[in-house]
């Protein structure tokens, strides 16, 4: 290829770059300001239900634990690490409680409110109760499962990964500037390997929850129906139920003896 078609094919590469990047821009920019809506609208009532879902998974537990007690007594039985115990409870994940919790310890200080901020974005961009479908709730769920984990571990870069953060979202012009030095050939290679992750960021962004939701909620608008507003009323039939679960399961218990 001659230094002509290189130096034309280059440019051809920057100008294609240069609109996939302002497109990612555009996409990123309607879903940080569509999950902004989200969390103005349903933030209160999301954080509601997880902490009724927590103590009711808490309380559960605690009911099964007590009636095993009853039951087998000292003869409940254990497996190998790992494995379930009879009568120990599940994990919960209490979403308040982790996103008011200080930071785990190996998290820089300076990092500290921005991994709990994180943690709580994404906490609310994959509740379940936002989900459009029983694959969307399982998906969700699978990935609020991640989130908790990299949240206790400490690992930020976990969660910003989780989140979709990349050097794929950074300004390209200061990108192609940085390639001025370099031969038309390295130059071609790196834009268009640039241009390969800034399309893939586009796919993976496109395949967010709240993409799928924003879809949703901008159909319903055009029917004259707020899509959000219907979610809010679901979610607060939910908390009720779950709130009378709760109540529930606290007279239970304290009907149930401990184990002496």
């Amino acid at each position: 290829m001659s230094p002509l078609t290189h130096r034309s094919a280059l440019e051809k590469a920057e100008e294609e770059l240069r609109q996939a990047q302002a497109d990612l821009n555009d996409l990123l920019g309607e879903v940080h300001a569509f999950e902004a809506e989200v969390d103005a609208r349903l933030g209160i009532l999301l954080d509601l239900l997880s902490q009724v879902q927590a103590e009711v998974t808490a309380l559960n537990a605690e009911v099964q634990r007590r009636r095993n007690d009853a039951l087998f007594g000292e003869q409940q039985f254990t497996y190998a690490s790992g494995a379930p115990r009879r009568g120990e409870a599940p994990p919960v994940y209490n979403f308040e409680a982790m996103a008011e919790e200080p930071a785990p310890e190996n998290a820089p200080e300076a990092e500290q409110p921005s991994l709990k901020a994180l943690y709580r974005t994404l906490a609310r961009r994959f509740h379940p109760d936002l989900a459009l479908h029983e694959d969307d709730r399982l998906r969700r769920t699978e990935q609020m499962a991640a989130v908790n984990q990299a949240f206790a571990a400490g690992d930020r870069a976990a969660l910003q990964a989780l989140a979709g953060m990349g050097s794929q979202d950074s300004p390209s012009d200061a990108f192609i500037a940085s390639l001025r030095t370099a031969q038309p050939e390295d130059a071609l290679t790196l834009v268009q390997r640039r241009l390969r992750q800034v399309r893939q960021r586009t796919a993976e962004v496109n395949a967010m929850p709240s993409v799928a939701l924003g879809v949703e909620v901008k159909l319903a608008r055009r029917q004259g129906r707020d899509r959000l507003a219907e979610i809010a009323a679901d979610m607060q039939k939910n908390i009720a139920r779950k709130t009378a679960e709760r109540d529930y399961l606290r007279a239970i218990l304290n009907h149930t003896p401990t184990a002496p």
